[in-house]
């Protein structure tokens, strides 16, 4: 059979190509091997591709490349040769000499259409991921991108069902991770720079964070925390439950703070701007807190916070515990008690 110097002919299908190839052979379910097996002294690309490549021994008519019908699994040479093309990459691309195809080019919005719905329900496996991962190890990425990564994800709403997803594709979750960071974070002191950059981004979350977030977030911690009323607490709540105050020590009322924080008041009243904090021997500012009278500094400052929140706060402690009912009457501002006179 004559072939024309600028075509090949394919033996199964009759289509003429400037070369044939693997993929064009799929279509009749034949390997490379297998079509030189069936058709011997057909040729594959045509006289013009090989005087183009003259001296290349994979253009030689019959010449079968030598990886052939290898995998990783079975010729550890395809292992190294992946490993050295890998490091090649990775080199040219923190030089600068291999620029990604897609850098400055923009799509049309149904392009990305396109692109996302391909993606859809796509899953990799976790050896995939891996691989993905140790491809993006050393990556250093321009200010520029980081900014535009973060400016994608400002106000994005992920569903409870991706949340789990991330939850359990954590890193930290996999023992080895988590033993290396806290290794690698042994005995090293966070400098100030970190330490207002941590601040500030726990600032902008609690500041933008729902009331659905706040909730379940205090649900969370509830979790794992004593939230009901010791024995001094009970006595105070059976005194200002009835001037219209409610318990919440067990995270039904969280309040963010600026700057990153929250606080979990003791007791709040149900319409007013009024919250009562019972300063005991047990559970509040620290671990030693059952010593009386540690840290007031701290208490001083949880009670500027809240003033400046716009609330009234109410001191108790277990001597104004003891003095009775009356007596803890008499520290709620006036215009409170005549309120609540009127009302009974």
């Amino acid at each position: 059979m004559t072939e024309p110097e600028d075509f090949v002919v394919c033996r199964v299908c009759g289509g003429m190509f400037k070369s044939i190839t693997a993929r064009h052979l799929q279509k009749h379910s034949m390997s490379m091997l297998e079509y030189h097996q069936q058709y011997p002294d057909a040729p594959v690309v045509c006289v013009t591709t090989c005087a183009k490549h003259k001296g290349r021994g994979c253009f030689k008519k019959g010449n079968i490349p030598w990886n052939t019908g290898l995998t990783k699994e079975t010729d550890n040479r395809l292992v190294k040769l992946g490993q050295k093309s890998s490091e090649t990459k990775k080199k040219r691309f923190s030089t600068g000499q291999t620029v990604p195809w897609t850098k400055g080019k923009r799509f049309t919005t149904q392009h990305k259409l396109n692109m996302s719905k391909a993606h859809k329900g796509k899953e990799f496996s976790l050896e995939h991921r891996r691989a993905i991962s140790e491809g993006l190890k050393g990556r250093i990425f321009s200010e520029e991108h980081k900014k535009k990564l973060s400016a994608a994800n400002i106000g994005r709403k992920f569903t409870s069902e991706w949340r789990q997803k991330l939850s359990e594709n954590n890193a930290m979750r996999r023992p080895e991770i988590s033993k290396k960071v806290s290794l690698a974070n042994t005995g090293r002191v966070q400098s100030q720079e970190e330490k207002d950059k941590r601040a500030e981004s726990c600032r902008i979350y609690w500041t933008n964070i729902s009331e659905e977030e706040l909730i379940a977030f205090a649900k969370r911690v509830k979790k794992g925390t004593i939230s009901k009323p010791n024995t001094e607490e009970k006595r105070v709540l059976e005194y200002v439950s009835k001037l219209g105050f409610k318990y919440t020590g067990d995270y039904s009322k969280i309040i963010p703070i600026d700057g990153g924080s929250f606080r979990v008041p003791d007791f709040v009243h149900k319409t007013e701007r009024i919250i009562i904090e019972y300063d005991g021997f047990a559970g509040h500012t620290t671990c030693l807190s059952w010593i009386p009278n540690n840290k007031p500094e701290l208490d001083n400052k949880r009670n500027e916070e809240y003033k400046q929140l716009g609330y009234i706060v109410i001191i108790i402690t277990p001597e104004d515990l003891s003095k009775g009912e009356e007596h803890i009457r008499t520290l709620f501002p006036k215009w409170f008690m005549d309120a609540r006179r009127l009302v009974t």
